[in-house]
């Protein structure tokens, strides 16, 4: 088995008005803070050598995918397994409506991965099986950026690792962070 050069990058702060809320795979808008960190992110990978970058689609990684493609000079590409999972009928619902109304139900995102469907939306591990589908098609030739969301991270990663689904609420980096696999010893 041959691994993938890879760096992972969360999409930066979104909006207030976001913050506190279910948005999974809605596409909402960074906020001010998220869109300077997206020419900050330009700057810090200015000189690396990169072969690709790659989005989910989303507003929120398109914008930081544009500012690393200007500065680098490649075009970012979208692919839509890199999506952040659909949570049905939770979107856009803050966590602590839908805690009020389903309780300890939440939980079974991770004691269920197979099964529970958050809303209605997808599986843990329907999540993870289209981001792992998506990393085993990438090139093993140079290193490819890809900007995409908290679930898809920590799928890829926890699954990498071999770490228990519980603890992959772990492996996810802040907003507008990284995790480059290749530096790791992964890759």
């Amino acid at each position: 088995m041959q691994f993938r050069p890879l760096i992972l990058i969360r999409h930066p702060q979104v909006a207030r008005r976001h913050q506190g809320l279910c948005y999974g795979s809605s596409d909402v808008e960074l906020s001010p803070e998220g869109i300077a960190r997206c020419q900050e992110l330009a700057d810090l990978f200015s000189q690396r050598l990169v072969s690709r970058i790659v989005h989910s689609g989303a507003q929120r990684t398109r914008l930081s995918a544009e500012a690393l493609g200007e500065r680098l000079r490649l075009d970012p590409f979208v692919d839509v397994r890199l999506a952040e999972r659909h949570f049905g009928t939770w979107e856009s619902r803050s966590w602590n409506e839908i805690h009020i109304e389903s309780g300890a139900a939440m939980d079974g995102v991770l004691t269920e991965p197979d099964l529970f469907r958050p809303g209605g939306g997808e599986t843990t591990y329907e999540v993870r099986n289209r981001v792992m589908n998506w990393y085993w098609e990438l090139p093993t030739q140079g290193p490819t950026l890809a900007v995409t969301h908290a679930g898809p991270i920590a799928a890829l990663l926890g699954t990498l690792r071999n770490v228990p689904i519980g603890q992959w609420i772990e492996l996810i980096p802040k907003p507008g962070d990284f995790v480059d696999l290749t530096a790791e010893g992964i890759s």
